[in-house]
């Protein structure tokens, strides 16, 4: 009788324990889905700078999560507004500034794809879309 107390007494600690632990994250969002919601929603071009500064904060937080990578979509909507952003600067006439946005912005593109080869397709037809 005393060795099946001992035996439920462990069993009891062993699965007790396990239940305080925190759940580790599979990835670090932040506010992602808020700002990029409220991005959307506004099409504000003056909140191209807050976009990007939380795509950084996102792409630089996922030392503590699980797979220790950049989310999925992160790094495609990040290159597509350095695009978006090179293609209006070489418009108002800074065009070494703009061409480097750009190349800087294909090669998040071509990250996301690597990352998450399931992409591929979805980045080319951006690729596409955008000329390059």
């Amino acid at each position: 009788m005393r060795n099946v107390l001992l035996i439920l007494s462990v069993c009891a600690a062993i699965v007790f324990s396990s239940c305080t632990s925190a759940p580790e994250k599979m990835y670090y969002w932040e506010m992602y889905s808020y700002y990029t919601y409220d991005y959307i929603k506004s099409g504000d071009e003056l909140n191209d700078e807050d976009i990007l500064q939380t795509y950084e904060i996102v792409m630089d937080g996922q030392e503590d999560t699980i797979r220790q990578t950049i989310p999925p979509g992160v790094c495609a909507d990040y290159g597509y507004l350095l695009v978006r952003k090179g293609i209006r600067m070489e418009e108002a006439g800074d065009e070494a500034e703009g061409a480097e946005l750009i190349q800087e912005g294909k090669s998040f593109l071509m990250k996301e794809k690597a990352l998450y080869p399931e992409s591929e397709k979805f980045i080319d037809g951006v690729l596409k879309k955008l000329e390059l």
